[in-house]
C-alpha cells in the first residue's frame, strides 16, 4: 500500500503543487500505472469538490504538500475500491513518515469525517460540478456559453490521428471505427497497434483543430513558414510534411529539442530554434510567407485531456494571457512578407483571447485584413469541443501587398 500512495503522491504532487501538465506527467514511467493513472485524473477531475470538502473540514487550511496526499486520499475513499479502513490506516501511516507523528490524528479525523460531510451549495455546488473557479463559470456565461458545454464536454473513446511520409493506407485499414476526419486525418477506436505505429512514425497523434491551424493557410509547398510557439512541434512537422519550408521555434530550450525529436521521429527536416515570441528578431522581419501563431491561453478548449486546466487559476489570469496574446501577435504580424498570410489560433473559447484580440490587433495594423477559413464568427472561426473536435479559434489574417 505505502510504494502505491508515494507514487501516487508524487505524480499527483507534480500537478497540483509543481505545475506540470497532466498529460505530461502521464508519459512518465509508473510501476503502478493504471492506479497512478486513475487517482491522479480522477482528483484533478474533482479538484473543486474534494478542495471544498478539505476546507470545510480543515477551516484553518492545509499545508500544501499534505493537502495533495489528503486531496488524493479523499478520492480513493469516495471513487475507489480500496477499503475504508485499508487506505486511511495507510495515509494516515504515509503521512506521518512524510510530515511528521503529528499530524496523524488531523489526517485520520478528517478522512474518517469527509464521508459524512454534506455535499456544497450554491456557487461551492457549482464549482464543484463543473470543476472550475467562479471566475471561469461567468466568464463563459458573459460570452453566451453554456459552461457545462466547455467545462464538462462530451466524453469520447475514439483517437484521431494522421498518417505520416513512412505510414501507408494498409497499416491502419483493420482498425475498429475508422473515419476519415474534416481536417484530413482519422479517427478510431483505441487500439495497441496505434502505439508502435506512432512511435515508428507511421502515423502521429494529432488533435483535427491542430491540423485545420494549418490547413487555414491552403497550399504551402515551397513556402517560408514560420511556426512561433511550436513546441512540441505537431503544427510545425505537418506543415513540413505539406512542403513548406519551416522555421519552428520555442522559447524554452528543452521545447526545442522536443521539436527535433518529433520531427526525428517523423522522417522530416525543419530548422528548430529557441526564441521568445514577444521579442523582435530583426532577421525575421518580412522574411516569411506564413506566420503561425498557436498562442498561450486558459486553455478551455482542451480540458477533456487537460483537466488541470482550471486548477490554480486566479481571476487575474484571462488578463495576463490576453497581454501575452497580444504580444506575441504584434511581433509575429512584423515577421509576414508582403502579401503573406498570418494564423492566430488559441484553444480556448473565450472572446477575450479570440475575437477581442484580432479586433483590437486590426484596429492597429491596417495592413491585415480577415480572410475567410470556414470562417462561423466576424473574426475567424470557433471550433467548440465535443468529444471529438477540441475547442479551438483559429483566425487566418493576409497582410497587403
Amino acid at each position: 500500500m505505502e510504494e502505491i500512495l508515494r507514487e501516487i503522491y508524487s505524480a499527483l504532487d507534480d500537478v497540483l503543487r509543481k505545475g506540470a501538465y497532466i498529460n505530461i506527467v502521464f508519459n512518465g514511467e509508473f510501476e503502478h500505472r493504471s492506479q497512478v493513472t486513475f487517482v491522479v485524473k480522477g482528483t484533478v477531475e474533482h479538484y473543486f469538490e474534494l478542495t471544498y470538502a478539505l476546507e470545510t473540514l480543515a477551516p484553518r487550511g492545509v499545508k500544501p504538500a499534505l493537502k495533495t496526499l489528503m486531496l488524493g486520499a479523499m478520492f480513493m475513499l469516495k471513487y475507489g475500491s480500496v477499503p475504508d479502513y485499508a487506505l486511511v490506516n495507510g495515509v494516515v501511516a504515509l503521512a506521518g513518515k512524510m510530515f511528521g507523528q503529528g499530524v496523524k490524528g488531523f489526517v485520520n479525523a478528517v478522512l474518517k469525517k469527509f464521508k459524512t460531510l454534506p455535499p456544497p451549495v450554491g456557487i461551492k455546488k457549482e464549482e464543484a460540478d463543473l470543476n472550475a473557479p467562479e471566475f471561469i463559470i461567468r466568464a463563459l456565461e458573459r460570452d453566451g456559453f453554456d459552461p457545462a458545454a466547455v467545462l464538462r464536454p462530451p466524453v469520447n473513446d475514439n483517437v484521431h490521428f494522421r498518417l505520416g511520409r513512412k505510414g501507408k493506407q494498409d497499416d491502419i485499414k483493420d482498425l475498429k471505427g475508422l473515419t476519415p476526419s474534416e481536417a484530413g486525418g482519422w479517427f478510431s477506436k483505441p487500439d495497441p497497434r496505434l502505439k508502435k505505429l506512432n512511435a515508428d512514425g507511421a502515423i502521429t497523434f494529432i488533435s483535427p483543430s491542430s491540423m485545420e491551424c494549418v490547413n487555414a493557410f491552403g497550399d504551402i509547398k515551397g513556402k517560408r513558414y514560420l511556426d512561433l510557439c511550436a513546441a512540441p512541434g505537431g503544427k510545425a512537422v505537418y506543415a513540413a510534411e505539406k512542403g513548406a519550408v519551416v522555421t519552428a521555434a520555442d522559447i524554452y530550450p528543452h521545447r526545442v529539442d522536443l521539436i527535433k525529436a518529433y520531427a526525428r521521429r517523423m522522417g522530416l527536416r525543419l530548422d528548430a530554434c529557441a526564441n521568445d515570441a514577444t521579442k523582435i528578431k530583426n532577421e525575421w522581419i518580412n522574411a516569411f510567407d506564413c506566420v503561425a501563431t498557436d498562442v498561450p491561453c486558459m486553455g478551455l478548449g482542451v480540458i477533456s485531456y487537460r483537466p488541470d486546466t482550471t486548477i490554480n487559476k486566479r481571476p487575474g489570469d484571462i488578463e495576463s494571457i490576453v497581454g501575452v496574446q497580444k504580444a506575441i501577435l504584434n511581433t509575429a504580424c512584423k515577421y509576414v512578407a508582403p502579401g503573406g498570410k498570418l494564423v492566430y489560433s488559441t484553444c480556448s473559447v473565450l472572446k477575450a483571447e479570440t475575437e477581442e484580440v484580432i479586433k483590437a490587433f486590426l484596429q492597429h495594423n491596417g495592413d491585415f485584413s480577415i480572410l475567410s477559413y470556414k470562417n462561423n464568427t466576424e473574426y475567424g472561426r470557433l471550433i467548440m469541443p465535443d468529444g471529438m473536435w477540441d475547442g479551438f479559434f483559429v483566425c487566418l489574417m493576409e497582410k497587403d501587398k
